[in-house]
């Protein structure tokens, strides 16, 4: 023990980063493990619209969804979201949901906007539609 408090005393600079980022690893591990709102691999989205006929919601501009989107996916601005301007996805309050964006951050807070809306049942595309790119998944323009 001695010599644990002879290091923190001698290197109290790397002590402090550490507990830093020990202290921000478990805070963002907990928030992930109690979260109402999951992170999905692009596995569970596939087996989510498959098995439990989950809708797929993209929150990218128009013309980024032109470009290319996971099938049957329903674009949605993400202003409109903020907005609580929502209306075509009232009909889908009781499925389960997942959004998608580019990389993944965005898709995060639209869930999270739309749970504080009343949506129960929400994830989001981890790594968004360049994680599914990245592993050959098609995507349609219509």
């Amino acid at each position: 023990m001695q010599e644990y408090i002879n290091f923190i005393q001698e290197h109290v600079l790397i002590s402090i980063i550490w507990c830093f980022f020990l202290i921000g690893s478990i805070a963002t591990m907990s928030k992930m493990l109690f979260s109402k709102i999951k992170m999905v691999s692009y596995q569970d989205v596939i087996l989510s619209m498959n098995e439990e006929d989950a809708v797929v919601i993209d929150v990218r501009s128009r013309e980024d969804f032109k470009k290319g989107h996971i099938i049957h996916s329903i674009q949605i601005d993400m202003s409109d979201i903020k907005a609580s301007k929502i209306i075509k996805l009232d009909k889908f309050k009781q499925r389960k949901m997942i959004l998608v964006c580019g990389a993944g951050s965005l898709s995060e807070h639209a869930a999270q906007l739309l749970f504080k809306q009343g949506f129960a049942d929400i994830g989001f595309l981890k790594g968004g539609l360049e994680e599914w790119k990245a592993n050959h998944l098609p995507l349609t323009h219509k």
